[in-house]
């Protein structure tokens, strides 16, 4: 089971999958890619927000967002859906 895709703000016994969501209370990005920067990302992921994960690099990010993992950090774990990476500067644009 992946835990890490399931709301917490939910009981154990409901098993509420994390969603992205149609119209997220607030857009979330986490700078720099890093294992602490992802599992903040993926706490963060159960709320109805939208997280981007920024990394200049644009092989990483393809092969991340492919994957829905972290492929460097924690490859064994896929992300929630409502988590993404980008290496375009315009996600700190409002």
């Amino acid at each position: 089971i992946y835990r890490n895709l399931y709301n917490g703000d939910y009981s154990l016994r409901e098993n509420v999958l994390i969603q992205t969501p149609a119209a997220p209370d607030e857009r979330i990005v986490v700078i720099g890619s890093s294992y602490r920067s992802i599992a903040n990302a993926a706490i963060l992921a159960n709320k109805n927000v939208e997280v981007t994960v920024y990394n200049p690099n644009k092989e990483v990010v393809d092969s991340c967002n492919a994957e829905q993992r972290d492929l460097e950090h924690f490859p064994l774990f896929k992300l929630p859906p409502n988590i993404r990476f980008s290496d375009s500067t315009s996600v700190f644009d409002k």
